[in-house]
């Protein structure tokens, strides 16, 4: 009785069909970063009809709300700062120079196709598992947050890259004390909304890392999308993911207080007790040591 081919074909309708109900939030979250539709979220409503609920109510109620949930995570993640997206803009003009005279991440993807990773963030236990990165170094890459730089450095451990993503003059400290020679084979893979005193800290070679901002998209000068999240330790596993490295191994990732109530390993620049929240999916193999 009617002829639905012109909404089939209508780009700005998204079917999501036979879709487990775990994977629905990953899948709406993703869908509401497509296209600026974050802009929407507030004024989006679920339409529903009789025949679904009758058929599998619980799935369908399930699926609105993931909706929603992915909504308000995806609101979060967009931030609500103009003052924080502005001067990320002026530490990316500061920064242009670095962009242009430094190579991207785009280079690397997927040239560590299999070759395992080991992630590298402080919290806690990484108190107890640090001895396991001695010797490794031949054997896996080793990407570390920004915090666990001079933790790793002390303990006669090189990364090979480190990440940093925050914009604030704070961390430059983690970056400051090392001669060129000590760091001369170890990568800052910065983002580089990062305050441009971080560079000047650094006496080490640098990698340019874009997130997912359209800031890097007016630049029109490639250097590699990363899909990073909210810290330095979801970004060191982001890149080893597009990397191609498999598996990933995580120490100190611990997304947790420790039994002790301490936030960060012993030997982190502004102490072991702060509030930080780390978080991701995966869909490789990932393992917890």
């Amino acid at each position: 009785m009617f002829d639905f081919e012109a909404m089939l074909r209508e780009p700005k309708i998204y079917f999501c069909v036979g879709e487990e109900e775990k994977n629905l939030f990953s899948r709406f979250e993703k869908f509401l970063r497509m296209d600026g539709k974050i802009v929407y979220v507030k004024a989006m409503k679920a339409v529903y009809s009789d025949a679904p609920l009758i058929f599998n109510k619980e799935y369908y109620l399930n699926a609105m709300t993931a909706l929603r949930t992915a909504g308000t995570y995806s609101l979060k993640f967009f931030g609500n700062s103009p003052e924080d997206s502005l001067i990320g803009i002026e530490n990316i003009l500061r920064n242009v120079k670095e962009i242009i005279l430094n190579p991207g991440i785009n280079l690397l993807f997927e040239k560590f196709k299999g070759k395992p990773a080991v992630v590298v963030a402080t919290g806690p236990s990484l108190n107890k598992n640090k001895h396991l990165l001695k010797g490794i170094e031949d054997k896996a890459l080793i990407v570390a947050a920004d915090a666990s730089l001079k933790v790793l450095m002390e303990m006669g451990v090189k990364p090979n890259l480190v990440t940093s993503l925050e914009r604030f003059p704070m961390i430059i400290p983690l970056f400051e004390g090392f001669d060129r020679e000590e760091v001369e084979d170890i990568y800052l893979a910065g983002c580089p909304v990062i305050n441009q005193g971080v560079y000047e800290a650094y006496a080490g070679p640098r990698v340019i890392v874009y997130r997912d901002y359209g800031h890097f998209r007016w630049l029109q000068v490639d250097r590699g999308i990363v899909d990073a999240k909210h810290s330095s330790g979801n970004m060191a596993f982001k890149v080893a993911e597009v990397l191609g490295c498999d598996p990933i191994i995580l120490i100190g990732q611990d997304l947790a207080y420790g039994r002790d109530g301490k936030t960060h390993a012993l030997g982190n620049v502004y102490g072991e007790a702060q509030d930080e929240y780390l978080g991701e999916q995966y869909s490789g193999r990932v393992y917890e040591v």
